[in-house]
């Protein structure tokens, strides 16, 4: 082979190598716009899964629990909802002088989830949001829950638990006797309260305690 055919042809190796390396040096950019596209897709669907499961909730469930001046309260039912009259003294310690009640005796006393009224301490007391503090305990025929004071049974407050209920930053506590009555315990003596009527919109097929 002549000298002027053997550069020929390493002319032709060397061109052919350096193709090969440029071609090899081209990295090809995935194309990722589908990708992106479901993810889009994907996060749409759940936002609008959650729009529709809040809107049900709202909506179609009036028993959630939804926050409201930051307290957490029940939109449901509560037997102690609605408008109560204090009648008359049913109990009393069995070990202390009692004071004279008789400021309370026909006192109206308003329980709702937006709003309390209730007398106290000689005063009128109007509490918007209320918390409630709430407590069941098992009920036998020796409960008495507050010291030196008639039992639940004395009382005509039967079954086998009992709901006692207060607002949170007051001392006095209310007894769920039955969806019509309340005792209240005050100045060492049970005042019995009886519903004047049922929260606006009251389902008489759902009530919570």
């Amino acid at each position: 082979m002549n000298k002027k055919a053997l550069r020929l042809k390493i002319s032709i190796c060397m061109m052919m190598l350096s193709m090969l390396i440029s071609c090899q040096s081209i990295k090809q950019e995935p194309d990722l716009s589908y990708q992106v596209d479901s993810f889009m897709e994907a996060d749409n669907l759940q936002e609008n899964n959650n729009l529709a499961e809040s809107k049900y909730l709202e909506q179609d469930n009036p028993f959630l629990e939804k926050d409201v001046g930051n307290t957490r309260v029940d939109y449901g039912y509560k037997m102690l909802y609605g408008k109560w009259l204090v009648e008359n003294k049913v109990g009393e310690s069995y070990r202390l002088d009692i004071q004279d009640i008789s400021d309370v005796i026909g006192k109206m006393f308003k329980f709702s989830r937006e709003k309390v009224n209730l007398y106290y301490n000689g005063q009128e007391i109007e509490i918007e949001f209320p918390e409630y503090d709430i407590v069941i305990i098992p009920l036998d025929e020796q409960t008495t829950y507050f010291p030196y004071m008639p039992t639940m049974n004395k009382l005509g407050i039967n079954g086998n638990y009992v709901t006692i209920f207060s607002i949170k930053g007051y001392d006095t506590y209310f007894i769920l006797k039955d969806d019509e009555s309340l005792i209240m315990f005050y100045k060492d003596a049970y005042l019995e309260l009886k519903r004047i009527e049922h929260e606006d919109g009251y389902n008489s097929f759902y009530h919570a305690l």
